[in-house]
């Protein structure tokens, strides 16, 4: 298990203490900005800026952009490693959005927890450098 995995099972199953609920999404902000990267074919991107959102009962931490309720195309949040493109309906519908980018799920639904990382923005890497432009998240 990698650490970022183990910080987020941690996160999802209540072995957080409710009083480092912070300091724990912290260390996953670390994880994700600075040791990890996106491979896609030949592509190897690092991770620019990310969202989190996150409602739980144990940690009385409640998000309203946490999709905690019944509609089905957002409880994904409460099924761990569920990924999909944020708000996708269509192509067309999706290339013209405000807001693009991927949705990574840690929530438990057996622990009533819901939440996810919003990824918004990678810069691609050449030779462990950032390149200097660096791209939405898009279907293109």
């Amino acid at each position: 298990m990698t650490d970022l995995e183990k910080l987020l099972t941690d996160l999802a199953t209540n072995k957080v203490e409710a009083e480092d609920l912070e300091k724990a999404f912290d260390e996953i902000a670390v994880c994700l900005l600075r040791q990890t990267k996106l491979v896609a074919g030949q592509s190897h991107d690092s991770i620019k800026e990310i969202e989190f959102y996150f409602s739980g009962e144990y940690y009385n931490h409640f998000d309203s952009y946490a999709h905690s309720n019944q509609y089905k195309t957002v409880q994904r949040q409460g099924e761990f490693g569920e990924w999909y493109f944020h708000r996708y309906k269509s192509a067309d519908a999706y290339a013209k959005q405000k807001f693009c980018g991927l949705d990574i799920a840690f929530g438990n639904n057996e622990f009533k927890n819901f939440g996810g990382m919003f990824i918004m923005e990678l810069a691609l890497l050449l030779d462990q450098q950032f390149m200097k432009q660096s791209k939405h998240l898009s279907l293109h």
